[in-house]
């Protein structure tokens, strides 16, 4: 798994590198038709940090809280 840094946060906003999106092994999709990007970023002063981002589905409705709450609780090795 490719682990971001600060430079590879710059070299996205500058259109020099893809987003973790456009990248297929970055990417979970679910049956309700949403898509999940899971990517991690190395801060300097916070250390290694997770980020998701949760896409609403085509009819523009994204997964309800207990769903998010089920999906981000199958990354998590703690509990929220």
């Amino acid at each position: 798994m490719l682990i971001y840094n600060l430079d590879d946060i710059l070299d996205i906003m500058n259109t020099q590198m893809t987003i973790p999106g456009e990248i297929p092994e970055h990417l979970v999709f679910i049956p309700t038709g949403c898509k999940i990007c899971y990517y991690l970023i190395n801060h300097p002063q916070q250390g290694q940090c997770h980020y998701f981002q949760i896409n609403a589905n085509i009819s523009g409705k994204h997964p309800d809280k207990t769903a998010m709450e089920y999906i981000l609780r199958q990354y998590s090795t703690k509990p929220f």
